[in-house]
């Protein structure tokens, strides 16, 4: 019987190879602001793990003027395969009825998001001096 592995997605302490693999999807400045978040209890770092896909996810629950007060925030998704693990952070993400905002910076990323029925929100550009 041919039976697709069930992510194992579980609350991790910052790594060396998280940093590595969150290194390809921040830049610099930003990595370091998501290990310091992660480190000080503000963000939340996920191993994600199938067996065959695999990665990391930063999150942190941010203060809003929204109705509800609260969003879940996706800082940061690195690794392989996170349309696979998606479903389970979504499926969590409605049981405490919090809603998502995903910060993305490859057009792959907003397909893909898009595809799990998230809507375009805004553009951030930055520029150092």
């Amino acid at each position: 019987m041919d039976m697709e592995a069930r992510p194992v997605i579980r609350l991790v302490q910052w790594s060396e190879e998280a940093s590595f693999h969150l290194g390809k999807a921040l830049n610099p400045c930003a990595l370091a602001d998501a290990k310091r978040e992660v480190n000080s209890g503000i963000a939340q770092l996920w191993d994600c793990n199938d067996g065959e896909f695999g990665g990391y996810v930063v999150t942190r629950v941010d203060r809003t003027e929204q109705p509800r007060g609260v969003e879940w925030c996706w800082v940061a998704c690195a690794g392989k395969g996170f349309h696979r693990f998606a479903p389970d952070f979504i499926a969590a993400a409605k049981r405490f009825n919090l809603p998502i905002r995903g910060h993305v910076n490859r057009p792959g990323l907003v397909r893909m998001y898009e595809r799990f029925g998230f809507k375009y929100s805004e553009t951030i550009m930055r520029m150092a001096v």
